[in-house]
């Protein structure tokens, strides 16, 4: 139980949300984690030392992750959401972020496939929970939540099957 290091990766922004949500992975001796705010770090899993930092989305200043990352092989999965509902209650803010699954270099933090689960005009759909992979179909699942505004789409509140090397989807199914 003894510390051993700790880094402050980022100073959290004032978000009703913010901060380290997720769970981290670690990928052989890199510790991994996705914070609200957008960011992905790599740390040193033995020394706490920064390695690389990745932005998920430039875009869009209010997309982030929540979910918890998944790393197989060389790859770490991470989901994107965002705060946009929570600040919709400011008079005048439009919640038009959209979800999506990003897969990474684990080396490096390059981003290998980013594949959304809506297109714009429509929004939401933020991937805010844990995934599952299936190795021999090369399939990665996860599940997604509501639109934030206007007509639902098909992969609004669904399930999600991606192919865990390109991120093409392979199908989805509303629960």
């Amino acid at each position: 139980g003894r510390v051993i290091w700790k880094h402050r990766v980022e100073k959290p922004k004032s978000w009703p949300w913010h901060g380290l949500a997720g769970t981290p992975v670690i990928v052989g001796n890199r510790l991994i984690v996705a914070s609200v705010e957008g960011n992905v770090y790599a740390l040193s899993a033995s020394t706490g030392s920064h390695l690389w930092t990745h932005h998920l989305k430039t875009s869009d200043p209010y997309a982030g992750s929540l979910s918890d990352l998944l790393a197989y092989g060389a790859l770490v999965y991470v989901g994107l959401s965002s705060v946009d509902e929570i600040l919709a209650t400011t008079p005048g803010f439009l919640a038009d972020s959209c979800g999506a699954v990003i897969a990474l270099k684990a080396s490096n933090g390059t981003v290998v496939w980013d594949t959304p689960t809506v297109v714009p005009p429509s929004s939401g759909a933020a991937v805010w929970s844990s995934f599952a992979l299936d190795p021999a179909l090369d399939l990665l699942y996860c599940d997604t939540g509501n639109n934030y505004q206007g007509t639902p789409t098909s992969t609004s509140d669904a399930l999600l099957a991606l192919n865990a090397s390109t991120g093409a989807l392979a199908w989805s199914q509303q629960v």
